[in-house]
């Protein structure tokens, strides 16, 4: 339950008390209203500025630009009954026009004058920590419902991209060096381009984390096998095969680092390893299925 005071719905005076402070906010020219209605809530008023949880008193004005008579006739006499008591007054949030009625009646003098509520009760009120927090439950909520999320979101497994790209990569490396030695030129251009689709997006997505922070020693292996690779699909002679050999070099590290921790392979997704076999003799095509390649000629 709230600690604050709970108010009957108001009609002229609706008021509400933050930890010390009344705050009252009329409502316009009391003759639009009942006179059994207007005394009644005074009456209420000033009963509750005399209790002992309220120390000072504040006027809201903002929701009107006028007010007759009979209002500021009451809220001068809600002041005084604070007042008697050694409390603080406030006005808050008066238009011009009205602030000069209230300076034709010399309350600037003795009330003091705020721009708005929150100026006034940042100055004159004393609310408990626990009718804070309860006031701001909502916002309080929101703060904890979005820690609980960035908690859940920094304690998620995240996807080991090192052990997925190798096991590509070791796949992709097997059934390519099983098709080149075989290959024509034009069966080994399309080869190339296939595997360039594979190395390409790995090589762009590790090289964007490397800028973002250090890559894993997997991680690095895996880029230094595959940048070499990519170059050697434009070279050919020495130059390929120089390139080609550094890949592997580099693959095979990748492979000793997946090696050391059998829980690294158990966590990989087995759908992130593509179905790249040479023993069951499967192979990329143009749209990136996979195709029986042609038997060696000492194939059974």
């Amino acid at each position: 339950m709230s600690p604050t005071i709970r108010h009957a719905p108001h009609r002229v005076y609706p008021y509400e008390l933050f930890g010390n402070t009344l705050v009252v906010q009329p409502r316009g020219d009391a003759v639009g209203f009942a006179l059994h209605e207007v005394r009644t809530e005074m009456a209420e008023i000033c009963h509750l500025a005399q209790d002992s949880r309220v120390r000072h008193l504040l006027i809201d004005l903002s929701t009107e630009r006028y007010y007759g008579s009979m209002v500021l006739g009451d809220l001068v006499e809600f002041g005084q009954l604070v007042r008697r008591r050694g409390g603080r007054i406030g006005l808050c949030g008066a238009s011009s026009e009205l602030l000069s009625v209230l300076r034709l009646m010399h309350l600037d003098e003795t009330w003091e004058i705020f721009p708005a509520i929150a100026a006034g009760l940042q100055s004159i009120a004393s609310i408990p920590v626990r009718e804070q927090i309860w006031r701001r439950r909502w916002i309080v909520a929101a703060i904890l419902v979005l820690g609980s999320i960035g908690t859940a979101i920094a304690l998620w497994p995240k996807p080991n991209r090192g052990l997925e790209y190798g096991h590509q990569l070791v796949k992709l490396w097997e059934d390519f060096e099983s098709r080149r030695a075989l290959a024509g030129d034009e069966e080994l251009h399309r080869l190339s381009r296939k595997v360039r689709t594979r190395l390409e997006p790995i090589v762009a997505d590790l090289s964007q984390r490397s800028r973002n922070g250090p890559l894993t020693s997997l991680e690095e292996a895996v880029l230094l096998a595959a940048q070499p690779w990519l170059r050697a699909l434009d070279m050919s002679g020495l130059e390929a095969q120089q390139n080609l050999d550094e890949a592997r070099f580099h693959l095979n590290h990748a492979e000793t680092l997946m090696a050391q921790g059998p829980h690294a392979a158990a966590s990989l997704p087995q759908a992130a390893i593509p179905a790249i076999t040479p023993d069951t003799s499967e192979s990329l095509t143009d749209d990136g299925e996979t195709v029986m390649p042609a038997l060696d000629a000492n194939d059974g």
